[in-house]
């Protein structure tokens, strides 16, 4: 007998309640300013950095670009440990410049379609090289303390 019902309405707004209340909550955390990290300059070069250097010098005398892409990648994790990149686009913004129209490239290179060209690393070196510390250094800029690639 009875209502024939049983305990799906109670079960069913239950299951409502609760849904809404973790919609609640995310849009609560949405509307949460993010607190943005603090720019930090760059840290000065780390010594096992120089290794990814010669790689890299490497990888753009020989046109190879997926070494060149790997040596990047591994230069930016010993460059900036504390705020680690994981593609070529990041380390591409945080040098700017001819060294980012260069990496930008060789990115563009890599995932092209037709790769029936070679890829001239010769370009990214120079970009790379005229990113070398002057002799006054400018604070903040990432692309002021990158060292020599094939010093």
């Amino acid at each position: 007998g009875g209502d024939g019902a049983g305990a799906w309405p109670w079960l069913a707004g239950v299951t409502s309640l609760g849904w809404l209340l973790t919609l609640l909550l995310w849009w609560r955390e949405r509307r949460r300013p993010a607190q943005a990290k603090p720019l930090r300059p760059a840290p000065a070069p780390i010594t096992k950095s120089s290794s990814t250097l010669k790689r890299l010098a490497s990888a753009c005398r020989n046109g190879n670009a997926e070494e060149a892409k790997a040596a990047l990648l591994a230069w930016a994790k010993h460059h900036w440990p504390e705020d680690p990149v994981t593609n070529l686009g990041q380390i591409a913004h945080r040098l700017g410049g001819e060294a980012e129209r260069e990496i930008r490239r060789l990115n563009e290179f890599l995932y092209s379609a037709a790769q029936q060209q070679a890829w001239d690393g010769d370009r990214l070196y120079q970009a790379m090289q005229a990113n070398k510390p002057a002799g006054k250094r400018q604070s903040g800029t990432a692309a002021t303390v990158l060292p020599s690639l094939y010093s």
